[in-house]
């Protein structure tokens, strides 16, 4: 190995290194979304977990039942996947001979970039990234010449990684960069000799034909149900179709549902299997009323994505730079297009939150680059650099970009800091009401994504999964743990339990007295605790009420007095 090749990659894994230890070393750390905290609490319980594949489920799962119980692997797998992508992002870079002249700014501003997803991580980052990088240095390093049996074994195992981490993911990252893989393919495919083609293609081959047995075979009973009903509700929930059918009284009739039943779905709430089933979930599909085309879906792009908008003075002086300018510009402007238009349309007909968003879209700023150096000759650009001034043009460009995004991660970093010092405040709370006690809440409320990924939390008290989690075998291990069976027979078990509390937001509590009501005929009132409530949630227990409600009175509140007030921050 020369020693260029070695400075190569101790430089990229020493940039990536100080990267990760700067940010993981200094500042508070989060998950992106909720749904991080319910595979990890799964795999910790040694059980299966939508998402990612079940093979690393189970691996994960092995690692905390019989490795180490009190190592957070989740959130360490979480950053090992973010480390590979990255280091092999740099490394790649480095191999692409036109992008010298700007290789440490392009660096700085990509690490820069990167911090955001360190900051707020999640198996969604975690496979896109990597598998949409992968497939990137792969072709660098095919462009180059450099490609090595070992920088090709690193994309082929980067790429199956990823894989394990969100099947889909992996597969959303291909459509993105495509356009960047296929600019190049089109004018030099014969550059891939089949031994390299087939050497990159066999592991993902391998891990997909695995994953494929297993999600169709090795699978249990309860977990097969649990995904067929998931993947209907995750076609309802934060999609047009929730709130086009609040008043679809046929819908509701054919369900023998309230027009209660079908908001308190909507909230996440669906505990009971005799009225939210995979029957009456595939009514609302089949029932629907038409769902209007939604409005305003370039004002919410702009809204969630703006900040990558700080890629588009680098991609403009990049294509001055460019020595084949007329052919950058047609590969460019079809490239934002391309994924401009893809954007759009999955805003408009579906939902692109921002979990997925940001890493698409910053694997479209690094297919751009791609587009931009990796198709030139080093003569032309050497020739270039003496005769033009435009690589300061880009330099400067650069500056500002980076100055951008280093203002966005600023505010990330505050609003993370925060949100994350107000979770642990509360969760110590819960720690000290209730130890040992039932705890029913609304999904974010306890376990989100405000948890620190490189922390293992021991709660004191008996949290019922929530959420996506509620019919899973999460879900139903838990209710097994306290003597029940069935999800129907968890709120008869809350009534008049004083072991048993309920955390939710104050408009929940009246229609859950309805439901019960109307579900289980039995009359309730709410036993409230203002000590521990806040203006986010208030915590409850149910009641049977023997005397007649006055008119005009949905329930009876009593008040309790309590210890703790949270409000003060403290006990009294």
């Amino acid at each position: 190995m020369d020693r260029r090749r070695i400075h190569r990659i101790a430089f990229a894994l020493l940039w990536s290194a100080a990267l990760f230890g700067a940010i993981l070393g200094t500042m508070r750390t989060t998950f992106k979304a909720n749904d991080n905290v319910g595979i990890q609490s799964a795999c910790q319980e040694g059980l299966e977990a939508p998402f990612m594949s079940p093979v690393l489920v189970r691996f994960l799962g092995w690692m905390y039942q019989d490795v180490a119980a009190d190592v957070p692997w989740y959130g360490i797998f979480c950053y090992a996947s973010l480390f590979w992508g990255f280091a092999l992002l740099i490394h790649a870079l480095s191999s692409i001979r036109a992008a010298r002249p700007v290789f440490l700014p392009l660096t700085i501003l990509l690490s820069i970039v990167y911090v955001s997803f360190l900051i707020r991580c999640g198996y969604n980052s975690s496979s896109m990234l990597l598998s949409g990088i992968a497939v990137l240095a792969f072709v660098a390093y095919m462009a180059a010449g450099r490609a090595t049996k070992t920088a090709i074994a690193m994309c082929a195992l980067g790429l199956a990684f990823a894989f394990l981490f969100r099947p889909r993911g992996a597969q959303g990252a291909m459509v993105f960069v495509a356009p960047a893989v296929l600019a190049w393919l089109l004018r030099h495919w014969r550059a891939f000799p089949l031994a390299a083609v087939l050497v990159f293609a066999a592991p993902i081959a391998i891990v997909s034909t695995v994953h494929t047995i297993w999600t169709t075979s090795w699978i249990s009973d309860e977990y097969r149900d649990f995904r067929e009903f998931n993947r209907k509700r995750g076609k309802f929930h934060a999609y047009p179709i929730a709130k086009a059918n609040l008043n679809n009284r046929a819908l509701f009739k054919a369900n023998h549902w309230s027009g209660n039943e079908y908001r308190l779905f909507t909230t996440f709430f669906f505990f009971d299997e005799d009225v939210w089933n995979i029957e009456t979930i595939s009514r609302i599909f089949e029932m629907s009323v038409d769902v209007p085309l939604r409005g305003g879906a370039a004002e919410k792009l702009h809204e969630r994505f703006h900040q990558f908008t700080w890629f588009l003075p680098v991609v403009l002086a990049g294509l001055l730079l460019r020595p084949r300018r007329r052919r950058a510009v047609v590969e460019v402007v079809g490239y934002l297009v391309y994924v401009g238009a893809l954007s759009f349309v999955m805003e408009w007909l579906l939902r692109f939150p921002e979990r997925v968003g940001d890493s698409m879209l910053t694997l479209t700023g690094i297919g751009l680059a791609w587009v931009l150096f990796v198709h030139e000759s080093e003569s032309r650009w050497r020739e270039l650099r003496i005769r033009h001034l435009t690589r300061w043009m880009f330099g400067t460009c650069l500056a500002v970009a980076t100055i951008g995004w280093a203002t966005l991660d600023a505010a990330a970093i505050d609003y993370t800091s925060k949100r994350s010092t107000q979770f642990h405040v509360m969760e110590s709370w819960f720690d000290e009401w209730f130890p040992g006690r039932h705890v029913l809440a609304q999904p974010a409320i306890l376990l989100s994504a405000d948890q620190d990924p490189l922390r293992v939390y021991d709660e004191k008290f008996q949290l019922v999964p929530t959420g996506w989690q509620t019919f899973s075998p999460r879900f139903y291990a838990h209710l097994r743990k306290i003597g029940l069976e069935r999800g129907s027979q968890l709120l008869p078990f809350a009534i008049d339990n004083s072991e048993f509390f309920l955390v939710f937001m104050q408009p929940l509590v009246p229609q859950i007295v309805d439901f019960v009501k109307r579900q289980y005929g039995v009359q309730v009132k709410v036993r409230e605790f203002p000590g521990l409530s806040n203006i986010r949630f208030r915590v409850f227990q149910l009641v049977v009420d023997p005397d007649p409600i006055p008119e005009g009175v949905r329930y009876r509140v009593e008040e309790m007095d309590t210890r703790f007030d949270v409000n003060g921050l403290g006990p009294k």
